[in-house]
């Protein structure tokens, strides 16, 4: 999902899915303000929140700033396996 959201957010070529990313933007100048996270809308259901409008802004958002800032796509998907790695087996 975070590959699939990276792809339709930065180069734009996935239409369908680009249409329905909303960047965020900040109100206060915060640390967190540089960071290029996504609107998450408010489902209504259990169901909506299966949706990818609803996943992939909640999935990219959870990931550490310097996946989030990472310009190659190589180096995204290094870091992205070494943050599920990590996660999965609670290495530190």
């Amino acid at each position: 999902m975070a590959v699939l959201t990276r792809k339709a957010h930065t180069t734009g070529t996935l239409t369908y899915f680009s249409q329905h990313l909303h960047q965020r933007t900040a109100t206060y100048s915060t640390r967190s303000s540089s960071l290029p996270l996504l609107t998450v809308p408010n489902p209504s259901t259990v169901f909506a929140r299966r949706a990818f409008n609803y996943t992939a802004p909640t999935t990219w958002n959870s990931l550490p700033a310097d996946i989030l800032t990472c310009d190659s796509k190589s180096g995204f998907k290094r870091l992205l396996k070494t943050h599920l790695f990590n996660n999965c087996f609670n290495v530190a």
